[in-house]
């Protein structure tokens, strides 16, 4: 085994964590197997319209003492997914902004309305 770890470069202290870890990965499958079932059931029952907040309510509910990241996580991991009605919008970015077709504003334009403000402030007449 010393032999292997050198060649993988891995700590052999690390290898037989990873070895002793076994059945608890296999524990954490089967409950996440489980849970998928429970919560393909609540999906179901709300014919595939509930996400992740609600199904986490729905099982917490029920009893079931589940975290809603973890209830995320076996919904990706499963290919469980609600309902969305609208699709999420950007509020950033060129095309939002303005539109495409737009070019930048000029210069010129920036600079007068920057010498606008300034006469404003200091209650000077336009153009002098």
């Amino acid at each position: 085994m010393k032999r292997l770890c050198q060649v993988l470069e891995v700590a052999r202290s690390s290898f037989y964590k990873w070895r002793a870890g076994r059945a608890a990965r296999a524990a954490r499958e089967r409950a996440d197997a489980a849970l998928a079932e429970r919560i393909r059931g609540v999906h179901a029952e709300w014919d595939g319209t509930y996400g992740r907040p609600r199904i986490t309510a729905e099982l917490r509910d029920e009893g079931e003492l589940v975290n809603h990241k973890r209830v995320g996580r076996v919904m990706r991991k499963f290919g469980i997914a609600g309902l969305r009605l609208l699709k999420r919008q950007v509020t950033t970015g060129a095309r939002t902004v303005r539109h495409a077709r737009a070019g930048p504003v000029p210069a010129r334009l920036h600079r007068e309305r920057a010498e606008h403000e300034v006469r404003r402030r200091r209650h000077l007449p336009a153009g002098g």
